[in-house]
């Protein structure tokens, strides 16, 4: 993941400079904003805490490094836009060396670092697939702060070596309680699964964590519930006199109907995924 975040800086190096070339201000701001939130604090800064909880002092050092690196240039990059913010945030990074410039103002902004690697990009988009799967089946299905166990049934030897290899990134981020990479292999019974791809099932062990029977009642519930209030503004867009109705009213009920469709959809989902967990068992 080092080299990845590496990666993604040179990425947004590259749309920087760009962006003002172009003077295309909005390509900048959108390239530090992913950056900042969902790469180096969502992705990067969480992969980085069971390294530094462990033993491998090499690691630490590897990581440590791209931290830095990936601090000095981001700071540097938003500069221009946040200069005073930056610069306070730039006193407090210690030096590499006695040579360094004193202040953000006078540090060169960065160009070309050249550290893009597109295979990595691809593969831990792969990965980052994986998680957010995983992350939504949990949402569906289980209580906060649970942490099942997850299988990976991979079709293919790129996908199976990649998922292998970022397995403990998996469990990090997906906060679960192991991550199992299978080709063709065995997965456990009561499982929900769904897949990623064309390439990956991902498989998430509920048994021993949930009733299922009490879950498909509670699931059966609360479709009804929606399934009522999806009709009734349905019957009232029916009506003789809706036309009369004020179009931000209109509006207003479209998004309801629309918003009820998808949270019904999901939950049918989910209680399939029950369904078949108590066949299961």
């Amino acid at each position: 993941m080092d080299r990845w975040i590496l990666s993604r800086l040179s990425v947004l190096v590259d749309e920087a400079n760009k962006g003002f070339t172009e003077y295309d201000f909005p390509l900048v701001t959108t390239a530090i904003h992913n950056f900042w939130l969902y790469e180096l604090c969502d992705v990067y800064i969480e992969c980085l805490k069971p390294v530094m909880r462990g033993s491998d002092e090499e690691a630490k050092g590897a990581a440590r490094a791209a931290l830095y690196t990936s601090l000095d240039v981001g700071l540097r990059v938003l500069s221009p836009f946040m200069p005073f913010l930056t610069e306070e945030l730039f006193q407090r990074l210690p030096r590499r060396s006695p040579s360094a410039p004193p202040s953000i103002c006078v540090t060169p902004y960065p160009e070309n670092l050249g550290l893009y690697d597109k295979d990595l990009d691809t593969r831990v988009k792969l990965m980052q697939d994986v998680v957010k799967t995983v992350r939504a089946l949990k949402q569906d299905y289980l209580p906060p702060k649970s942490r099942p166990e997850v299988y990976l049934k991979c079709t293919t030897k790129e996908s199976l070596s990649t998922l292998q290899e970022f397995s403990a990134v998996i469990e990090t981020l997906g906060q679960s309680n192991g991550v199992h990479c299978v080709e063709d292999g065995v997965v456990p019974t009561g499982c929900t699964m769904v897949t990623v791809g064309h390439s990956c099932e991902v498989h998430l062990l509920l048994k021993g964590l949930v009733d299922p029977h009490k879950e498909i009642e509670r699931l059966n519930t609360l479709i009804a519930e929606k399934q009522g209030g999806q009709s009734k503004l349905l019957d009232i867009t029916k009506g003789v006199e809706y036309e009369k109705v004020p179009i931000e009213v209109r509006d207003a009920n479209k998004e309801k109907i629309e918003q009820l469709r998808v949270e019904i959809e999901n939950l049918q989902r989910a209680l399939e995924g029950f369904k078949l967990v108590e066949q299961q068992q």
